[in-house]
């Protein structure tokens, strides 16, 4: 094997051609290079939680096998391949940790995202809900009057909820209390005051189930969390950091 080797290619024909020790043979070097460039050619940011435990569990076994070949190698005869074998394992022992690490992110990120599955988590999570706000008022998607409604109404603000939005009835409650509520506060018709604290419970409670019961919000290939955005937010709330290898 020449002296100084460094792998750029990763191949088990770089490997080969490289013409390591006879007494590296048999030890499966060239078959777990093929796995690398099955497994591990992927960026780990666009790799899935599996992907990525998958190129760890590859990179740790290349590693192994390196090792092991080393241990059949001369230290004095066997010099250059044991050089090239050191330029090999300090690399994949170092993409092994990465590949972890981002396992680990990728893992979180899903996690984080099927968590924000309800409108008062969306709320509570100020990225998020600058999000959803974004995606709602687009105008293909046109939901923010729900979003709105459900904000005035967890402040309190019932009359504002109903006068903004009630003759559309876009909280989508039965017609006799949104009957009850538009008369209450927009043309000021008297109802019992039972009845008007009802319709109140009822405007909140079915405006949040109308939201959580719309899966389309919380679709990742077509809610907020598809915007480009949102990506971007993930990567910056769980990092996932790249290594090279060469």
């Amino acid at each position: 094997m020449k002296p100084g080797f460094k792998p750029k290619l990763w191949t088990s024909k770089e490997w080969k051609d490289a013409a390591p020790s006879s007494k590296t043979n048999g030890c499966g070097v060239e078959a777990a290079l093929d796995l690398w460039q099955k497994n591990c050619k992927k960026k780990f940011g666009d790799m899935t939680p599996e992907e990525a435990f998958k190129a760890w569990e590859t990179a740790k076994k290349l590693s192994e096998v390196l090792t092991a070949a080393s241990r059949k190698c001369d230290p004095k005869s066997d010099k250059d391949t044991l050089g090239a074998i050191l330029e090999y394992k300090k690399r994949a022992d170092d993409y092994t940790n990465f590949a972890k690490l981002a396992a680990a992110a990728l893992t979180h990120r899903i996690n984080y995202a099927k968590g924000l599955s309800d409108i008062d988590k969306v709320l509570a999570d100020k990225e998020a809900f600058t999000l959803l706000e974004k995606y709602t008022k687009m105008p293909q998607v046109n939901d923010w009057a729900k979003v709105h409604t459900y904000l005035l109404c967890k402040a309190k603000q019932y009359e504002k909820a109903v006068t903004l939005y009630g003759r559309d009835n876009d909280y989508n409650i039965p017609g006799d209390k949104n009957k009850i509520l538009y008369d209450t506060f927009v043309t000021k018709v008297r109802h019992d005051q039972k009845d008007v604290l009802a319709a109140i419970g009822s405007l909140e409670s079915e405006v949040k189930t109308m939201l959580n019961t719309n899966g389309q919000i919380y679709d990742p290939k077509q809610g907020f969390k598809a915007l480009p955005e949102w990506k971007a937010h993930l990567a910056k709330k769980f990092p996932c950091k790249e290594y090279a290898v060469s």
